[in-house]
């Protein structure tokens, strides 16, 4: 099995979580992730990798600053904002990359933005040559559990293609995994 999770697959609804991710990461042919927030940071709990487009290892268990990933992103969005005012004054802001977003009205207004579109895109905030888009993932009840992304390499022209390339698979993966998340 490609997924690779930080618990062993026991029941039928993370058999389902980690097909969906599997079958996702097929189709648009790029890594996959989930991860939850864990106060300033992600934490991620399962990655179907395609490809290596990070230097860095990424594997359930491996932690980024929320503030300058897609799943950081969308999780910070769906906090009530002054808790995501409270995340982004006790982070750590120092740059990653000199794309890296570092003054806290600039994440804000950007979370604003996040949370009017339903998704985040970074564009090499994190690592240059890294671009990757995020859609929260919600549960029966409707409440943001977690975040879906697709990290790639920034080949395209522009980050807006992310849109355009993988947005609809990921709602449709999303949409499939609200059936089954707890």
């Amino acid at each position: 099995e490609r997924v690779q999770s930080d618990q062993p697959s026991q029941n039928t609804n993370e058999r389902e979580f980690r097909k969906a991710l599997d079958q996702l990461s097929d189709q648009i042919g790029q890594s996959t992730s989930v991860s939850i927030l864990d106060d300033t940071e992600i934490v991620y709990l399962a990655r179907a990798a395609q490809k290596r487009v990070m230097s860095i290892g990424l594997m359930p268990g491996s932690r980024l600053p929320a503030h300058c990933t897609s799943m950081g992103r969308v999780l910070l969005a769906a906090l009530p904002e002054a808790q995501a005012r409270a995340v982004i004054d006790a982070s750590n802001l120092a740059p990653r990359t000199a794309m890296s977003l570092t003054d806290p009205d600039q994440i804000m207004a950007e979370l604003a933005r996040v949370r009017a579109q339903g998704y985040a895109i970074i564009d090499q905030e994190v690592e240059i040559g890294l671009r990757s888009i995020a859609v929260p993932l919600l549960n029966t009840r409707g409440a943001v559990v977690a975040a879906l992304n697709t990290g790639v390499s920034a080949v395209q022209e522009d980050a807006g293609a992310l849109v355009t390339l993988y947005l609809d698979r990921l709602r449709r993966t999303q949409a499939g995994l609200a059936r089954v998340l707890p």
